[in-house]
């Protein structure tokens, strides 16, 4: 999280190219599950509600640590990922 105050300094930068440009697609938490297996990232925004501890899972491309966690949106909609 980033806080500006009245005594936060900028800098002007000119884009040389060297940053990459950035999306963004915010999808409603009801239409996250369509998107499982696709190959696709997908932006939520959301409140941390709960942390569970680290699993292990499998997947296709192997073994990885995950952090379930449950996310509520402001229509208060909880999505478990």
């Amino acid at each position: 999280m980033l806080h500006f105050n009245g005594n936060t300094k900028f800098d002007e930068e000119y884009d040389n190219g060297s940053i990459p440009p950035h999306a963004f697609e915010f999808v409603k938490y009801a239409h996250l599950e369509a998107r499982i297996d696709k190959p696709m990232l997908s932006d939520i925004i959301g409140v941390i509600v709960d942390v569970n501890p680290i699993e292990e899972r499998k997947t296709a491309g192997g073994k990885v640590d995950m952090l379930p966690i449950r996310l509520k949106d402001i229509s208060h909609h909880i999505h478990y990922g």
